[in-house]
């Protein structure tokens, strides 16, 4: 009888270890998190309930769930328009990292990055006043304007980082 007991209670303790180690990565349990990396934690229903750095972690299996993001890795956004008439064709690759996961994931994560960085890149297409410029002066106007556009990238969780642009049919003048 004390036998079957002992089983039955080694069971019941065991289990939940056994099933944390066979979830998805995406399940709960201990985790690591990365250095250049951070963490989200989600609760049952979706939401966003903490941040994590860098570090060994642990979550609630079946209530929680996690997200590890790279923040560090440079993301790269092109970014194509014309000017001149639409003689000429400019494409800026924007060069941009993850500043605020909670907020990058919360907005919407790369669709509007994206987004925003294109709204972004033609304001300072328009900014730049690249008409009769060179190809290294465009470039430069370009990367201080969007320099000076940093605020706007921070609203939705991004960080500028550089912008090299290339020109497509142009004479240079």
């Amino acid at each position: 009888m004390n036998v079957r007991i002992l089983r039955v209670l080694f069971f019941l303790i065991m289990v939940p270890f056994v099933a944390t180690a066979q979830t998805p990565p995406a399940r709960c349990g201990y985790f690591t998190v990365l250095p250049q990396s951070e963490a989200l934690i989600f609760d049952r229903s979706g939401r966003i309930k903490r941040k994590l750095g860098p570090g060994l972690q642990i979550c609630m299996p079946f209530l929680e769930t996690y997200l590890v993001e790279d923040t560090l890795l440079e993301r790269q956004e092109d970014v194509e328009s014309a000017f001149r008439g639409g003689k000429c064709k400019i494409t800026v690759s924007v060069i941009w990292n993850i500043s605020d996961l909670e907020k990058y994931y919360s907005l919407g994560r790369d669709a509007t990055a994206a987004s925003g960085i294109h709204k972004l890149v033609q304001e300072a297409l328009a900014d730049a006043e690249i008409s009769g410029s060179a190809m290294q002066e465009i470039s430069q106007h370009l990367h201080v304007s969007l320099r000076a556009k940093s605020p706007a990238f921070e609203a939705f969780g991004v960080h500028f980082l550089r912008a090299p642009s290339t020109l497509e049919n142009c004479t240079t003048e």
